[in-house]
């Protein structure tokens, strides 16, 4: 056995190693970055709305009609998972509801025409809203 051509071979294998390994992390590593970008961003998509829950053995969410609701003077009782877009907040009396709060929102719910003031407990994933005027 050569001993010239073995040290040739293992140098050329060393080599091809590397540049196996150069190549296979410079197209692993964008395409971790990449994916981990697209979980952020869906996590931010997922938390642009805001949602009614009432935890259980607590009160029930009530929503009071705010403006443009027609003929729906009468309070509603948004389901778990109703989605409500934020308008803005105000606060007001102290009430229990999931949690003690003196905080309103006023909101679109999802299905029920107008804007909607209800207590901020019920209010999961709440967005930056103004003060309301």
């Amino acid at each position: 056995m050569n001993t010239t051509s073995g040290l040739s071979n293992i140098i050329k294998n060393a080599i091809w190693l590397r540049r196996f390994r150069v190549m296979l992390f410079s197209a692993v590593i964008p395409a971790v970055a990449a994916a981990a970008i697209l979980c952020v961003g869906a996590q931010a998509q997922a938390s642009s709305n805001s949602y009614i829950y009432t935890q259980p053995g607590r009160p029930i969410a009530i929503a009071l009609c705010q403006s443009g609701c027609g003929s729906h003077l009468h309070p509603i009782f948004p389901t778990n998972g109703t989605i409500a877009h934020m308008v803005c907040w105000q606060d007001s009396g102290w009430i229990d509801g999931n949690y003690p709060s003196n905080r309103y929102f006023w909101v679109d719910i999802k299905g029920e025409p107008g804007e909607w003031f209800i207590h901020s407990s019920y209010v999961y994933y709440q967005t930056s809203v103004p003060h309301c005027p």
